[in-house]
């Protein structure tokens, strides 16, 4: 498969799950996933490669860099765990990998058992884009947002409310992080935004949701036709102007 046709599908499951990675921990995980075909059955014992050339390729990295990465990358996800729940609606804490090879700029993965059911066999209620789509974001708050724009890009019309809580739990922070919202939203939210209109297929855009003076969540506003930020804002700044 060309690499511009690699394809990330994973269950959205996976996409709300609770979990920490790096960078270049994102990228070698998410290269690997799309490696796989999710309208077939995967084995434990399948395994899925990714070269330190491809690496470069794929994310624009030096060669040199790329050994680097994802080797010191693929050593690191052998001890990354996340909590997700399952079909069943139990919560389940899981490993992602069960074995990696490593040879000379060459890694080779294997899937943990708990994570398989939510790779392989897709039908419903799965996230899906291209692996070139995330190439040119640069944290994995702006990659774990990007997939949460994916996953509901196309229900009710293009729109999606959420709670600052809930949020930070997708961009992989706790509640505790950034308390102040002002400062929130200035370091994350609209870096998040700009990376994704400016390098992915998505446009987003957001309204703060309040109650009284306090902004308790966000509307997300994202598709193909959705304006950008800087776009929505215009268009609120105007209307307020017509109405005063």
């Amino acid at each position: 498969m060309s690499k511009k046709n690699l394809t990330v599908y994973k269950s959205n499951r996976i996409t709300e799950a609770t979990y920490k990675l790096n960078l270049n921990e994102q990228r070698v995980l998410l290269s690997c996933i799309a490696k796989n075909n999710p309208l077939e059955e995967m084995s434990a014992t399948d395994s899925y490669t990714l070269t330190a050339m491809e690496y470069s390729e794929i994310f624009g990295t030096d060669l040199k860099h790329a050994y680097t990465e994802i080797r010191v990358a693929s050593e690191n996800l052998y001890a990354r765990e996340l909590w997700l729940t399952s079909k069943d609606g139990n919560p389940v804490k899981t490993r992602w990998l069960t074995s990696i090879e490593y040879g000379d700029g060459i890694i080779k993965v294997q899937f943990a058992d708990k994570i398989i059911p939510y790779l392989s066999n897709m039908s419903k209620e799965y996230t899906k884009y291209r692996l070139s789509n995330i190439a040119k974001l640069t944290t994995p708050a702006h990659i774990r947002f990007y997939e949460f724009i994916s996953q509901w890009r196309k229900s009710k019309n293009g729109i999606k409310e959420i709670s600052i809580d809930q949020l930070k739990e997708v961009l992989g922070f706790k509640p505790t992080d950034y308390p102040q919202t002002k400062i929130f939203k200035r370091n994350i939210l609209k870096r998040a935004i700009h990376q994704i209109n400016k390098t992915t297929d998505i446009n987003v855009s957001y309204q703060d949701i309040k109650e009284g003076r306090s902004i308790t969540g966000f509307k997300f506003f994202f598709g193909k036709d959705a304006l950008t930020q800087i776009e929505l804002e215009d268009v609120i700044a105007d209307t307020k102007k017509a109405l005063s």
